[in-house]
């Protein structure tokens, strides 16, 4: 990696024989678990000297969090509210994404409601 470039592992919570393919189980967890350590870590390697990991190397204040926006949004709250600036990673498809982001304003346009159900028939051609 580099000087500027750490990767840490944090435990997600779940056990070694928990199925990490639920997605949605994981998401929680990793919100659960995840979230709090690395507010932590961040908080922990601001402090002078910080030996965040336990060798000693004090490898200083984290500048950035980069998460994936799919299951790792509970990290740019993290980033936020420490100060820290973030940026989001969409592995997946643009389209996906633009579905996502438009929610709120189904939601608000009365075409869905807030479980994502349906409220009005409308004919749609994609």
């Amino acid at each position: 990696m580099g000087p500027l470039i750490r990767l840490v592992a944090v435990p997600d919570g779940m056990g070694p024989d928990d199925d990490r393919n639920n997605l949605l189980r994981l998401t929680v967890f990793m919100q659960e678990h995840m979230a709090p350590r690395v507010e932590e870590l961040i908080r922990r390697a601001g402090e002078e000297k910080a030996a965040v990991d336990g060798d000693g190397d004090g490898w200083g204040r984290i500048r950035c969090v980069v998460a994936d926006y799919d299951v790792g949004t509970w990290a740019l709250d993290v980033a936020r509210r420490t100060g820290v600036k973030s940026a989001a990673v969409w592995p997946a498809s643009a389209a996906v994404m633009a579905s996502l982001l438009s929610v709120p304003e189904l939601i608000r346009d009365k075409i869905i409601d807030a479980h994502g159900k349906r409220k009005r028939q409308m004919n749609c051609l994609f």
